[in-house]
Formats: structure tokens, sequence, C-alpha cells
């Protein structure tokens, strides 16, 4: 049987599948984008919310991208994350980030995760894990379009291409909650 060609050469999973860590196109300045749960694309099948991120990392001007998620449970939907954090899950989560992040200086990093993170407590604190390690990278945070009417940065899959990048202050954001 023929093997469809790769569409993300960056990829990082558990190998039940159970567990995505990363996946993206290699490329130049590469944006790095943090949501909250992976869907079931793979390194041979997109989704929506992925052809949204290569969309805007494009007209952003990135030559790359990769999404990382706050927990790397895969979920089509938030309400099947699971009630407790698996602590090696988020440690792995975490490394996993830190490490591809080592080769990329002063990256843009977009905050993407939506309402959902409301969903589950632990999703706060996977996220303030993963500010420290980004804080060493010089990374600069972003939001696209307006925050949610509950102050949250929005979903890929939810905007529209002219939406505008605006600056996110990520430690405030965690401060507030």
């Amino acid at each position: 049987m023929e093997r469809k060609p790769r569409l993300f050469d960056w990829y990082s999973g558990a190998a039940d599948g159970r567990a995505r860590y990363a996946i993206g196109r290699r490329g130049t300045n590469p944006l790095v984008v943090v949501g909250l749960n992976p869907s079931r694309a793979d390194p041979w099948h997109s989704d929506t919310t992925l052809s949204k991120v290569a969309g805007f990392a494009q007209r952003m001007g990135h030559g790359g991208f990769v999404v990382f998620n706050l927990y790397p449970w895969r979920a089509t939907c938030p309400d099947d994350l699971p009630t407790v954090a698996d602590p090696r899950l988020l440690r792995r989560n975490t490394d996993c980030i830190a490490r591809f992040l080592r080769g990329t200086p002063n990256p843009t990093v977009w905050a993407a995760w939506g309402d959902p993170i409301d969903k589950r407590p632990y999703l706060f604190s996977s996220l303030a894990r993963i500010r420290l390690r980004l804080d060493r990278t010089g990374c600069r945070w972003i939001h696209l379009g307006p925050l949610t009417a509950k102050g949250h940065p929005r979903h890929p899959s939810r905007l529209a291409y002219a939406s505008p990048a605006r600056s996110f202050d990520v430690a405030a954001y965690l401060s507030a909650r």
C-alpha cells in the first residue's frame, strides 16, 4: 500500500498515538503556536486548525510553523480531556517545547487556546510551566483578533485571515486567573 506524502515534517507524539507534543512544517523563522488540545492530525493528515495556522504563518512572513498544546492528550473535543492531568505527559510536553525552542532565537509565540482553557484547572498551570520555559528564549507572545468575551486568546479556527496580531502579556493573563 502506498503511503500519502507527509504534510508535516515536524512531528512528535506518543508511540500509541494518544498524545501529540508537536506538529508543523520546517522553515525559517517558524511561528510557534500554543493551542489547547491536539486533534487527530498527524504527519499525513491535516485539519482545519493546522490549515489555518499554515495560512496565518505564511501571511505573517514565517517560513514554517510548529503547534504545541497546553496538554498533549489527543481529544477533538476539550470536554474529552482527562479531569486530572498526567504529570509525565505534562513534563514531556514542556520538555518537547523547550527542546524545539533551543535553536530558535527570539521566537514569536501565538497564544491560541480559546475559552476551553477554563474546562480544566491544570491547563492554566501547564501554561505557567510553558511560559517559564519560553521566557528563557526571549520570545514575543502575540494573539490574533480580539480576545474572547472571557478574556482568552482566540483559537485559530475561529479567526479570519484579516485578524490583526497584537502583543499578548501572558504574565498578566496568568496573574488575572
